[in-house]
């Protein structure tokens, strides 16, 4: 069987995208480093040629400059191992993609061994966006996966987000300044909104002359595109605390700082080229849904102790107790060529294997009904139905044929 390569990059895109984005951050992290630093090594230049300064001042200028310089070469070998670490994983996910043109058939050892890989990621993604950072890095040791995943990212992530729910501004203020460019670019609004926050906790604390000051140190870069917002925001400086007027109060209440993580979740995967939705959601809702048919809810009590779903009989995942409740919300698939298959073992219904019914309707390969009631010691002349676990006489059993 084969595939589409394109479909299936479809899935390591996002993957590749933010190797590619940290790579371009750290370039320009290192870019500013130097041109701050040559800067001010070229302007502390021009001064000492200065006559006036005595050389002693001098020299210790020329010593300052010199620490100085050795601090950047630690900084700049520190941005090049950064640099070199993102061009590997970039390699290696580009290397890993790669392989699928090597592959020809869906049934082939290598693309099962190349799945593998793949859902071990998407798991190990899953669980670092969610907090589980312990089980994550058990599973990118226990299957190689350190270079597959950006663990370093999604720990920033998690360590950010859950100062913003501990109600402290400094480590999302640090995130919005290295990535101030990219903001304005996709016109985010976080850092308007995390500055209004430490304006409003300033004047909750009645702390109205620092607010003062706050708004006029910070708010000037926002006036053009946001003058309305800001003059509503102001106004807290003359509204009793305990306001009822909703268009305040809403800066006021609690839930804002639920407000502010959400915001910062949705602004860090644009910036960081992540999905909104987990690739794993993704992958499964498309695969349930691709095996999704009406047939699929149509069975009988699953607590049955003779059922399909508590014996494990039945082979369809969507029929599965867990995922038959994902997949209730997900499309019927769409299938133009019908396949009966043995619900006893998933294997098409043949002439070797053709398809039998019991009185009660339900549809089994012979072979395979006769090899299970045999396994579970059915008495001798009758046949069970391992989905009702009733007994029928083996003369009531009948050919089924397929117009």
């Amino acid at each position: 069987m084969s595939f589409s390569l394109e479909q299936q990059f479809m899935l390591e895109k996002p993957g590749i995208l933010l190797s590619f984005e940290q790579l371009r951050l750290n370039f320009k992290l290192e870019l500013r480093q130097l041109e701050h630093e040559s800067h001010a090594m070229s302007s502390t230049l021009t001064a000492l040629l200065q006559e006036s300064i005595p050389i002693e001042s001098k020299v210790q200028e020329i010593d300052s400059l010199v620490s100085r310089n050795r601090n950047l070469k630690k900084k700049m070998v520190q941005l090049r191992e950064a640099e070199e670490m993102h061009i590997q994983r970039t390699r290696l996910r580009l290397q890993f993609i790669n392989t699928l043109s090597q592959i020809e058939d869906l049934d082939s050892p290598e693309y099962l061994d190349w799945s593998r890989t793949r859902l071990n990621r998407l798991i190990a993604d899953y669980m670092l966006a969610n907090g589980y950072h312990d089980s994550a890095i058990k599973l990118c040791k226990n299957s190689d996966l350190f270079e597959m995943v950006d663990i370093d990212i999604y720990k920033r992530y998690q360590q950010i987000l859950d100062s913003i729910l501990r109600r402290e501004l400094k480590e999302v203020l640090a995130w919005c300044a290295e990535h101030r460019s990219i903001l304005k670019k996709i016109s985010s609004t976080l850092e308007l909104e995390i500055r209004i926050q430490r304006f409003v906790e300033l004047v909750k604390s009645n702390k109205k002359v620092q607010a003062i000051n706050f708004a006029k140190t910070y708010f000037g870069n926002w006036t053009k595109t946001h003058a309305g917002r800001l003059q509503q925001v102001a106004a807290l400086l003359a509204i009793p605390y305990s306001t009822k007027i909703s268009r305040y109060n809403e800066y006021l209440s609690d839930q804002r700082w639920d407000f502010l993580a959400s915001l910062f979740s949705k602004t860090f995967s644009q910036v960081n080229c992540l999905s909104s939705v987990s690739i794993l959601h993704i992958a499964i809702a498309a695969g349930l849904s691709s095996l999704k048919t009406p047939s699929c809810y149509n069975y009988e009590d699953a607590h049955n102790s003779h059922s399909f779903q508590s014996s494990a009989i039945r082979q369809c995942p969507v029929c599965t107790p867990n995922l038959s409740v994902l997949a209730q919300s997900l499309p019927y698939a769409h299938v133009t060529q019908s396949v009966i298959v043995d619900s006893l073992t998933g294997a098409r219904l043949d002439s070797d294997n053709r398809p039998v019914a019991l009185p009660n309707g339900h549809v089994y390969g012979i072979k395979s009904l006769i090899a299970w009631n045999e396994v579970n010691g059915t008495q001798e002349g009758y046949l069970k139905d391992p989905f009702s676990g009733k007994d029928y006489p083996s003369e009531l059993l009948r050919k089924v044929y397929v117009v």
